[in-house]
């Protein structure tokens, strides 16, 4: 039963965050939501979601006027005069129509409320308008203002939409064929791109240098400025959910900025000790990469609060989900994997399944293989694996009658699975044949052999992996780590074998060469008082 109601646990949280693909998004109200997460939604509707005060009703209403509004210009002759002539009579019924009394604050809905208006929201009206009746036109952005270019490449009218007066910029045609000439003496164009784009397209590219937008990004410039407004009265959340509204139609550098300081000044304030908190974490990492480490450390603090402390399993598991689905940056994404595998190789060891708990570290190295922290805990999960599977902590004395034939058979197999598996990891961990603590447990497997071997008068063995134990303690650079005690039982079964062979001279060097490393070693002083006894 608890195993089901986890996997319902999780699969909610995993739903829910899949279909957030806008996290910071706080949405004002349902109809926001829904215009916005509607990819048929008109450019109408995105303008009219802004004002906290949106709906369905209200949009309905103003976009009847707007329709009643194009309906009129459609049946007027407007569009069979000129382009300049067009968009002059354009730009005075639009500011008759809609357009009252200019105000530096102000939404788009306004506009059909009290008639109050700005640069971002009686443009985009405009452009709507443009749109509706097939002119063609872009948006100019300028350093905190925007402006129309109706007719480029043809007449090229500039329309400035805050006023009525002084509203249009039309370079005249003997300038822009005096350009033209200029551009062409001094070789910036050829006459086959003047003959293929046309005069006033060339002049265009060349003078008309400002950001050229689209009406989408128009959009977002009003949110853009919601954001601004809501850092300016320190809504830093308001001002993130504007600023991620906003990088939907106008993700361009500036968005990005704000953002990622609004989220440093997020970040500075959260203690990461709750899942909604995270995502503001790894958005952070996402846009400040220097600031990796910063990140890392701060999921683990998690990983280590909620789920080794506090052993709370499945927000631990729902922090994955959230990883997998946030970071982008491969190297973030790997490295934060290998902290939630490296946890969970923490909890079933606390829980002693050891089993788990390797296979938890083994998954951590494969996420982030070069990181020292999860090598060391690698390396730590399988010494401990290994030691309780194969070493013993055997009391050695010299009133042992020592095992039968049976048991050395039994050791020596036992040896030989302990051999085998320290020499399989060696082969899938590569790192690990150079590491001390490693590196002794070959040693360890290696005296079992060599002592097993000489137990059974095997010498040709014995020696072969008495060697081997030799030549893997000058591998170990700290000596310290390395069992004495132990060491000299290897060199007592040497030279004990060596005695049986009556080979006198050299069981007394095998001790003294014991005795070197462990001069009280209890076991080769009193091999070598028998064997001094016996060579009178």
């Amino acid at each position: 039963m608890k195993n089901h109601l986890f996997l319902l646990f999780l699969a909610f949280y995993s739903l829910n965050f899949a279909q957030s693909d806008y996290f910071f998004e706080k949405y004002v109200n349902d109809y926001q939501k829904q215009v916005l997460n509607d990819v048929n939604a008109s450019h109408f509707e995105l303008f009219m979601i802004s004002d906290s005060a949106c709906s369905g009703q209200k949009t309905a209403a103003a976009k009847k006027e707007f329709d009643a509004f194009i309906s009129e210009l459609k049946a007027s002759k407007i569009l069979k005069q000129s382009e300049e002539k067009t968009i002059r009579a354009l730009h005075k019924q639009v500011h008759e129509r809609f357009l009252t009394r200019y105000r530096a604050l102000v939404d788009f809905d306004e506009i059909f409320v009290t008639g109050e208006y700005n640069c971002v929201s009686s443009t985009a009206l405009f452009a709507l308008v443009l749109e509706e009746l097939g002119i063609p036109y872009y948006v100019q952005e300028q350093p905190g203002h925007v402006l129309i270019m109706a007719y480029p490449n043809t007449s090229n009218i500039t329309v400035e939409m805050t006023t009525v007066k002084n509203a249009f910029v039309i370079p005249p045609r003997k300038d822009i064929n005096r350009a033209i000439e200029n551009l062409l003496e001094l070789q910036l164009v050829t006459p086959k791109q003047v003959n293929t784009l046309g005069s006033v397209a060339v002049y265009d590219l060349f003078f008309n240098v400002r950001s050229k937008l689209t009406i989408d990004q128009l959009i977002g410039i009003q949110l853009f400025n919601h954001a601004i407004t809501a850092v300016n009265n320190d809504q830093t959340e308001k001002a993130l959910s504007d600023i991620s509204k906003a990088e939907r139609f106008y993700d361009v550098y500036r968005t990005q900025i704000l953002k990622s300081e609004l989220l440093l000044d997020l970040v500075e304030k959260k203690d990461f000790k709750s899942l909604a908190s995270l995502p503001y974490l790894f958005e952070f990492g996402n846009r400040n990469k220097y600031k990796n480490e910063y990140v890392i450390y701060s999921y683990a603090n998690f990983i280590n609060q909620r789920l080794i402390a506090d052993g709370n399993r499945p927000m631990a598991d729902s922090s994955l989900v959230l990883v997998n689905r946030m970071v982008k940056d491969t190297n973030l994404l790997n490295d934060l994997t290998g902290i939630y595998y490296l946890g969970m190789a923490d909890y079933f060891s606390k829980a002693r399944k050891n089993e788990k708990a390797l296979e938890y570290s083994e998954m951590a190295y494969r996420s982030s293989p070069n990181n020292s922290f999860v090598k060391s805990a690698l390396l730590d999960q399988i010494t401990y694996h290994l030691s309780v599977k194969y070493l013993y902590d055997e009391e050695y004395s010299e009133e042992d009658e020592g095992p039968d034939e049976e048991e050395l058979d039994e050791e020596l197999e036992t040896a030989e699975k302990f051999y085998s598996e320290i020499n399989k990891y060696c082969v899938k961990y590569p790192y690990l044949d150079s590491n001390n603590r490693f590196i002794l447990l070959k040693l360890y497997a290696n005296i079992d052999f060599s002592m097993n071997y000489y137990k059974e008068n095997d010498g040709v063995n014995g020696k072969k992996y008495f060697d081997l134990s030799e030549s893997l303690i000058d591998r170990i650079t700290d000596k310290e780590l390395i069992d004495e005690d132990y060491l000299g039982w290897l060199y007592a079964e040497c030279a004990t074998y060596l005695f049986r062979q009556h080979q006198y001279e050299e069981a007394v060097q095998t001790i003294e060469k014991g005795l070197k490393i462990d001069p009280e070693h209890e076991r080769l002083l009193k091999r070598l008082e028998i064997i001094k006894s016996r060579m009178k």
